[in-house]
């Protein structure tokens, strides 16, 4: 018995010790190294609401609010329709093009005039609303396009489809209704934060963290060998896609599109990378269960009443040509598409859309 507890007491100083290292670590490195910001919220949950017909939050329309991580700041202006727009004086009326996607469409971190909905308008001179809002994927739309041919008559239809979109339907959804606290992270503590998501806070929301994972994303997305490397210890990390759950995403894009069809709407989608593997392509390590997924999909358009555009070669090329700079393509602080990128997708979609005319 005394034994045992010497053992304990050991184990205990061992712990108690590192703890009290990392500690001061934290303290020097947060005030010397590499600072963190206390704000840690991302949106202003007075300009959201559940919208139980989507089963996810919205904005408010019309709504004026901020978005930040305590790293970025940008204002967020919602016309009376539920757009994104530049201005709380600028209202879509009768948009030509109405984009949907997740937070890559509605522009994470990043003012509207950077987004490529934005850039879009501009590259084309069309009238473009964007419907686009963090977190949604397939499920969430079903509402969308019923609601867009009855209030709307838009000549095209944009999806910007994530990789993590294409088995969203067989996959559990990201956030369900007893989540609405999801929109209201500036009111958690820092210990809920801690609590419900350890791994996240540490890398976020601690300066050593932080470090750590800027070093793992140097190894894993910036080397040869880490690129090697990562989806054979990590498989999950390369997104669990199949042939199967690829195909009923197909069967859904080819029943949205045929409906807006019905209703005179082009549907085009462009399929937007995750930025890992963008800089994987890059240097010729392929992701090839992602790559068969996007193959099928660009197989499947001729019979499905949909056009699409994978830009991952052009979004490659970007960054080899900026020396492998992670910030040619997203933002310095996060992991969504900066201007640069919105750029190529936007004239992309430009190009199609010429073609079509």
């Amino acid at each position: 018995m005394e034994k045992l507890k010497s053992i304990l007491k050991n184990i205990f100083g061992i712990f108690f010790t590192i703890f009290i290292v990392l500690f001061i670590l934290e303290i020097i490195s947060r005030n010397f190294i590499r600072k963190i910001s206390t704000e840690v919220f991302h949106f202003d949950s007075s300009a959201l609401f559940w919208d139980e017909e989507i089963s996810f939050h919205a904005f408010k329309k019309p709504s004026k609010s901020i978005m930040t991580n305590g790293h970025f700041k940008e204002l967020v202006f919602i016309d009376e329709n539920g757009f994104r727009v530049n201005s709380i004086e600028e209202n879509i009326v009768k948009p030509e093009i109405i984009t949907i996607g997740d937070s890559q469409t509605f522009g994470h971190g990043i003012s509207n005039s950077d987004t490529w909905p934005n850039l879009l308008a501009k590259a084309t001179g069309l009238s473009i609303g964007n419907w686009g809002v963090w977190g949604y994927g397939m499920t969430h739309y079903n509402p969308l396009f019923i609601r867009l041919t009855k209030n709307f008559k838009p000549r095209y239809v944009v999806y910007g489809l994530t990789d993590n979109d294409i088995c969203s339907l067989t996959n559990s959804p990201r956030v369900q209704k007893n989540d609405k606290e999801y929109g209201s992270l500036r009111n958690k503590s820092h210990l809920l934060k801690l609590i419900n998501n350890p791994k996240g806070y540490f890398i976020h929301h601690t300066s050593l963290g932080s470090m750590v994972y800027s070093f793992y994303r140097n190894i894993f997305y910036q080397s040869s060998f880490g690129l090697w490397l990562r989806p054979k210890i990590r498989p999950g990390s390369v997104k669990n896609l199949n042939e199967n759950c690829t195909m009923v995403a197909i069967k859904w894009l080819r029943e949205k599109a045929l409906f807006l069809k019905n209703h005179n709407i082009k549907t085009i989608i462009i399929q937007i990378p995750y930025p890992g593997r963008t800089m994987s392509y890059a240097k010729e390590f392929s992701q090839s269960n992602v790559e068969k997924s996007i193959k099928l999909i660009k197989e499947h358009q001729a019979d499905s009443f949909y056009y699409f555009i994978d830009p991952i070669k052009e979004l490659a090329e970007n960054y080899k040509k900026n020396n492998y700079d992670r910030t040619s393509i997203i933002l310095p602080v996060d992991t969504h598409h900066n201007l640069f990128s919105n750029e190529i997708l936007a004239n992309l979609l430009a190009k199609k859309i010429s073609e079509l005319e």
